[in-house]
Formats: structure tokens, sequence, C-alpha cells
């Protein structure tokens, strides 16, 4: 949620995501019938909308931090800073 609040997400949007994303809890249905509620923590969902946003707003400030004063990284002519995936993030330089 800080690194919302750095990158300048009004707190209306924060307090909205802070509701979809924390304390979020499951229960799972079988047979038999629902388990307990159970605590997922803070996690973002498989399939959301949402999350490729939340991946890319999250990933910027430890690729910011890491290249802070390096410059560009000029490769074969090109400006390269990241390579990002879907759950692992790579930096080239």
């Amino acid at each position: 949620m800080q690194i919302l609040k750095r990158t300048g997400i009004d707190w209306r949007e924060r307090r909205l995501i802070s509701k979809l994303y924390m304390d979020q809890r499951i229960k799972v249905r079988l047979d038999r019938g629902e388990t307990k509620s159970v605590h997922t923590g803070r996690r973002v969902r498989q399939g959301c909308c949402l999350s490729p946003v939340l991946f890319k707003l999250y990933s910027e400030c430890p690729t910011k931090e890491a290249l802070h004063g390096l410059g560009d990284v000029n490769i074969g002519g090109k400006i390269i800073q990241t390579v990002k995936y879907a759950d692992d993030l790579v930096l080239m330089a």
C-alpha cells in the first residue's frame, strides 16, 4: 500500500484496493460441504484484472532503486531497463 501511495494513487483507490486484497478469507467447497473459513494473507488474486497492474506498479520500485544513478543501459542501440515476467523480475544491466 505504501508503494501505491508513493506512485501517486489517490487514497480512495488505495482504500478500495486494500479492501479487495487485504484480510481475504476463503472456504473450500467439498462433496460433504464447505470447510471452515481460512485466512489467505496479502496476495493478489490469480485471474483478477487488477493483479497485472499491481504487479507492474510494485515491480517498478525495486527496479528504479536498482538502476538509480546508472543511467541508460544501451544494448544494440536500444535502451533496455527491465524485462518482466508474470512471477519473476529480471534486471538487465
